[in-house]
């Protein structure tokens, strides 16, 4: 506004990992589905949270005692 702009603008840049986001299976599965190939409705209803105590990874042996069923959607609450 100083140099006569009606208004203030900020930049904000970020990676695609900042925040709450959803992964595909390509992301650690080479030739695994994109997002952007993945059904929309799989990201709509009810979902369990695990929390993730382990500070740096998800690991198998801390969601193994959960017993997560194919097609149940899961949060993972992490440190993030």
């Amino acid at each position: 506004m100083a140099h006569g702009d009606v208004c203030n603008v900020s930049k904000l840049t970020i990676g695609t990992h900042t925040g709450t986001h959803v992964d595909g299976i390509n992301h650690f599965i080479k030739g695994g589905m994109g997002v952007d190939k993945m059904p929309l409705d799989a990201t709509i209803g009810k979902a369990r949270v695990i929390e993730i105590k382990d500070p740096k990874q998800i690991t198998i042996a801390e969601i193994e005692p959960h017993n997560i069923q194919a097609g149940e959607r899961i949060l993972f609450k992490t440190r993030n």
